[in-house]
Parts: C-alpha cells; structure tokens; sequence
C-alpha cells in the first residue's frame, strides 16, 4: 500500500531508501514526493512536510503553468494545418500514389501517403524531408556568404535531427544544423548559422565569440531570445515520429 503524507487536498507519497541520510521534497511532473531514510518516523516526516508546505506550493504551482505553457506552445500536425518553412506559409497534404515522397504546389506540400505507416507519421516524414531539402540550400548560401566575411570556411555542412540542440562543431570545421531551424523565422535560422561558424574561430562561449556574433549580426540577441521563448513549440513536432494516430 501506498505510504503517502495527506495535506488539505495534496497527496503527497513517501518513498523510503537504505541509503538515504537525510530528508528531503522533490517536484517532478506537478507531483510532490518526500524522501526519507527507512528509520524516519512517520511523524517526524509529517512535521517536516508541513514545515515546507509553502515551498512545495510555489513550486507544484510553477511546475503546473511550465506545463500548461508547454501544451499551448505544442505543434499540430495534421492534415490541412499550415507550417512556415524557411518564411513561406505551406498547407500539410496528404496524397495517395504521388510520384515523390514530397512536392510543393503554389502554397500548398504534398506529401505522399503511406500504407507502412499512420497519416501522422507520414506527415512528420514529409514535412522532414522537405525542411531538410530547403535548410541545406538556405543555410549553404548563408553559410557561403558569411564565411567570406570571417576568413573561415567549413569543410561540411550536414543537416541533422537533434533532440537538445540547434547546430553544433567540431574541430574537423564539419558544421551541422538541426532541421527544425528551417521552420523558425528566416532570422533566427540566420542566427544559428553566424553562431555555428563563429565557432569555427573560437570553440568557447567567450567574450570574444560573442564579439564575433555581434560583429556579423548585430541583432542577435533578439533571435537568441527567440529560441528561448519558442524552442518548445518547435521541440514538440518531434513528439509525432512514431504517433500512431
């Protein structure tokens, strides 16, 4: 049976280890979970969580808005929803038979459909493999006309599919690019591409790298805050890989 602490309408369970010392309220998923040595007496732990009652409420209060922000900012995928790619509103179409995997007409992407796979699946496939198409020529041109400013040209370009990051280096020169940045607006895209290469000078997140950033692109704090307020939204169109519906 479940050993839990019962404040006014929270619900608060307890999980007692060999090895814990001492002590202590966690928050996880908008729950709260107090952890305590196996030897702690029940009312010492009451005392204890009731001491921290206020803390635990900011913080499961906090946890809930985080998650409610997190749900408003969620990509829909489907049929007929509009996405912006590389700055061009384009309306998700799903097509029986169509000769490529994707084709844009006017202000609309076909993508074909898929006997293997559910509808969302095929979408997110068709919506991948367009935005990668389009990324690589956008970010090659803009990788092109940068390079020729800072003196430094990198040996690749690639364009990849990252769960915690939007580009990154190495020390072979080799950049990469996440996908997703195709569907930011143009600026933002424009700014991980000057923030990649800059790295090609200076592996660090020093002074001097910034300077560098700046240098290129003045405005860059505005498209760096961009991915900070909006970077979830475009995270969550990872969610629909393997949806089933």
């Amino acid at each position: 049976m479940l050993e839990a602490i019962y404040i006014n309408d929270l619900t608060i369970p307890i999980v007692r280890t060999k090895r814990r010392k001492n002590i202590s309220i966690r928050i996880k998923k908008a729950q709260a979970q107090v952890f305590a040595p196996m030897s702690t007496s029940r009312s010492f732990i009451q005392s204890f969580v009731v001491s921290k009652i206020n803390w635990i409420h900011k913080h499961l209060k906090a946890h809930q808005e985080h998650a409610q922000k997190k749900a408003e900012q969620k990509f829909n995928l489907c049929e007929g929803a509009v996405v912006r790619v590389i700055g061009q509103d384009l309306r998700l179409c799903l097509v029986a038979n169509l000769p490529a995997s994707t084709q844009q007409i006017g202000d609309s992407l076909l993508i074909a459909a898929s006997n293997k796979s559910s509808n969302t699946q095929a979408l997110f496939a068709g919506l991948r493999t367009y935005a990668m198409e389009q990324s690589l020529k956008i970010i090659t041109a803009q990788v092109n006309h940068y390079a020729v400013q800072l003196g430094v040209m990198p040996k690749r370009i690639t364009i990849k599919e990252y769960r915690s990051r939007w580009g990154s280096c190495n020390a072979r020169k080799e950049v990469q690019f996440n996908w997703l940045i195709a569907l930011a607006p143009p600026q933002a895209l424009e700014y991980v591409v000057v923030h990649e290469l800059c790295h090609l000078i200076h592996f660090n997140h020093s002074p001097a790298f910034w300077a560098a950033v700046k240098k290129l692109m003045p405005d860059y704090p505005v498209w760096r805050r961009w991915f900070s307020t909006h970077g979830e939204y475009l995270w969550s169109i990872l969610d629909y890989k393997n949806d089933t519906h």
